[in-house]
């Protein structure tokens, strides 16, 4: 792996940070002979949230020059067959997603028929960014301080150890930390509520079915967690709670671990998990906020993955996403590299915003409204919910994949076809509710939310405390 420690020097494209998008975007351009720089506080094996892939992670990878195929005989990832859903308040039902025939048909009408991937992000991520330096990414381990501009444009990056980068071009792929909106005082505009993770690792086997999504609705909000199995016989379990229920139950709770153990007891098919939360469980949290960002480029600047867009980890696309971030991102900086330009292009940069945001916008919407608002599937059935959120989804996905506007006037069709869509899944979401209240209809499945919460309290109440022992 190559690693730069010296004088600060200029070159045609500097990254701040070193995402999967950052690490794609660097990549691409150093294969075509431009000098790329990346500055990551914590270059890999560090862990990241993003195990679970969607079908269209793979197409990007293997555009990378990957061989995702061998990387579960390698260690470094599990086949994903589909997923199962399940809520803690309709015991004993399951919804298997990608197991019917007709869904396999229907993936394979688009090239989709095979499996994907729970990748260990640990270790692809070593791939990923020995894959840029091997391709001619300078890697500077480092924190960056300050993002300077001149007007609009950037005009350096200050590293917390003194040293000053510049480029031709910057990169915003700093995630969550977003660094040039901050910066440049870029507004964002949220979808739903603000939400907090807290994940650990255990030992336990992999069943072969995929990704285990359990879900609770005896909170104020919608809850889940994700099972993902990233060996065959390690897997991360994460909780997902809006952050106003986090913190009521942050008061009724020691530690962080009581209260992971607290949502974990509402599934009766963890019973296997309690006895192995202990004081020393390593607990890795964050706080997340879905949306997207009023701008995600200046003239000479562009940013990746969650620096402008954060998508809802219950569609397992933010691995995507950061990967097709990276991917357009590369093609604007290339072209305006390639013609000797000091600045991107006016059109690309609305194209790449009009096209990313409208995407995520959507589906984020799907969770905001058929998840966290309309609760179906108290109505109807678990399945109907959940395939009803990732039928636009998938396709959604598939088809950003493969189209980029090339006018203002594609970008203009594709942003209404989009809200198009929003404006479909609001009436369908409606008239399914009304349609149900006014039959009178119930799931037939769910349990009321107080008898699961009767019996976490019970078993709280009668069970010893391994945490404290």
């Amino acid at each position: 792996m190559q690693v730069e420690g010296g004088a600060a020097d200029r070159y045609d494209v500097v990254i701040a940070g070193g995402g999967v998008g950052g690490m794609a975007l660097g990549t691409r351009l150093a294969r075509r002979g431009y000098r790329v720089v990346m500055v990551e506080k914590r270059p890999p094996p560090e862990f990241r949230l993003g195990e679970s892939l969607d079908w269209e992670a793979p197409v990007y990878l293997k555009r990378l020059g990957h061989p995702v195929e061998q990387w579960p005989a390698q260690g470094k990832a599990t086949v994903k067959r589909g997923a199962v859903c399940t809520s803690s308040a309709q015991p004993g039902v399951e919804a298997e997603l990608g197991f019917h025939p007709v869904f396999r048909a229907l993936m394979t009408l688009v090239g989709r028929a095979k499996p994907t991937l729970h990748a260990n992000r640990e270790l692809i991520d070593i791939d990923l960014i020995e894959g840029a330096t091997r391709a001619g990414v300078t890697l500077i381990p480092g924190k960056v301080r300050k993002v300077e501009r001149a007007g609009e444009r950037a005009s350096g990056i200050l590293l917390e150890d003194g040293r000053r980068l510049e480029g031709r071009f910057y990169v915003d792929a700093t995630g969550s930390v977003a660094m040039f909106r901050r910066a440049f005082g870029i507004a964002d505009q949220p979808i739903g509520p603000r939400k907090v993770v807290v994940r650990a690792r255990f030992p336990h086997a992999y069943d072969g079915m995929g990704t285990r999504i359990r879900t609770d609705d005896t909170l104020g909000s919608a809850a889940w967690m994700w099972d993902i199995n990233v060996s065959d016989d390690v897997t991360d379990i994460g909780i997902v709670i809006t952050e106003e229920d986090f913190v009521k139950l942050r008061r009724q709770y020691k530690s962080l671990a009581e209260l992971f153990l607290h949502q974990v007891r509402k599934h009766r098919d963890l019973d296997w998990l309690p006895p192995l939360v202990t004081p020393d469980t390593p607990m890795w949290t964050c706080v997340f906020q879905c949306g997207t960002a009023d701008a995600s480029s200046g003239p000479n600047w562009i940013a990746t993955g969650e620096a402008f867009v954060v998508v809802d980890g219950i569609l397992s696309s933010g691995f995507t996403t950061a990967l097709r971030t990276g991917f357009l991102a590369s093609d604007i900086i290339g072209r305006a590299l390639d013609a000797g330009a000091s600045e991107l292009s006016p059109k690309w940069r609305q194209i790449f915003h009009g096209k990313v945001t409208s995407h995520v916008r959507t589906i984020d919407g799907l969770v905001d409204v058929l998840w966290y608002g309309s609760r179906l599937r108290e109505q109807y059935s678990l399945f109907l919910n959940v395939v009803s959120i990732l039928f636009f989804n998938f396709n959604l996905n598939h088809l950003h994949t493969r189209y980029t506007p090339r006018t203002l006037v594609e970008l203009r069709l594709l942003q209404a076809f989009h809200r198009g869509i929003d404006r479909f899944v609001r009436g369908y979401a409606r008239v399914l509710t009304a349609l149900a209240r006014r039959a009178n209809k119930k799931n037939p499945h769910l349990v009321p939310p107080g008898d699961v919460r009767q019996v976490v309290k019970l078993f709280e109440a009668t069970s010893p405390n391994n945490l404290t022992t």
